[in-house]
């Protein structure tokens, strides 16, 4: 079987080996590494509530923004709403439907990956 390097090499210089498809070695396991942490999403607002009234937005706007200017003047349909200033559990941001805007998956995917920290990106601050 192939190895590879434990995958919190980056957070902790951990260097020992796993055999895939193991992500963590045993040692990293025990430590926590690879549980999910976050809350639910309804304990992150994401709730009935927002579930309709993110439908109804996507209704009324259902073209993507171009938020990385590459669409060249296409249109794609807007499949996600997305937060333009990050709420961070902000309820009145969270709600503020002037803070919304329809994007791609990808492009919402993109942003919050660059926002929060995803793939190696540091997290931004404020929003």
């Amino acid at each position: 079987m192939p190895k590879q390097v434990c995958a919190r090499w980056r957070e902790t210089g951990c260097n020992k080996l796993v055999e895939l498809p193991k992500r963590y070695c045993d040692g990293c396991e025990a430590d926590g590494a690879g549980k999910d942490t976050r809350p639910s999403a309804a304990a992150r607002l994401y709730d009935a509530w927002w579930r309709r009234e993110s439908k109804a937005f996507l209704a009324e706007n259902p073209v993507a923004v171009d938020i990385f200017g590459e669409h060249h003047g296409r249109l794609f349909a807007a499949e996600v709403v997305d937060h333009k200033k990050p709420h961070r559990g902000d309820v009145v941001l969270f709600r503020d439907k002037s803070n919304w805007q329809g994007l791609t998956r990808s492009d919402h995917s993109r942003k919050t990956a660059l926002e929060d920290g995803g793939f190696g990106n540091a997290r931004k601050r404020g929003g």
